[in-house]
């Protein structure tokens, strides 16, 4: 019994921080992408490193070039600044790894969006604000 007890303590402290959402950066550019999202590599960028961990001094999985699409599986993870987002490829290898979503630079990934709604998919996260503050007040 006592065992018994032991064993749920350890498995319900294991669950606890698994369901907790991880949250984007304060500091770094808005997030464009979410659970579950298809999303490509931007067009301008080219051999973007997908990473073993949301860090930049993680080991590299592999380095995608422009126009490769992913499914969001997990994230945002905030690491150096970076939004950090775990993706699966859908290349149909399976491969899974973390990217970062870009920088106030420019998006390094964009989401892919069907409809209308693709406006607001913006490379540069500055324009994006601007136009999210135009639409607040004209609507």
């Amino acid at each position: 019994m006592r065992t018994l007890f032991l064993i749920v303590v350890i498995l319900a402290l294991y669950a606890i921080p698994n369901s907790v959402r991880a949250e984007a950066c304060e500091d770094g550019p808005p997030t464009q992408l979410d659970i579950s999202m298809a999303g490509i590599v931007a067009p301008e960028i080219d051999r973007l490193q997908l990473r073993a961990l949301p860090a930049v001094g993680t080991g590299v999985e592999e380095r995608l070039r422009a126009g490769l699409t992913f499914t969001v599986i997990d994230g945002p993870s905030c690491n150096g600044g970076f939004n950090w987002w775990r993706v699966e490829l859908t290349d149909g290898s399976g491969r899974r790894g973390w990217l970062a979503e870009g920088d106030w630079e420019g998006y390094y990934v964009l989401p892919i969006i069907d409809g209308e709604d693709r406006l607001y998919a913006f490379r540069s996260p500055v324009i994006r604000q601007m136009w999210l503050r135009f639409l607040a007040i004209v609507t």
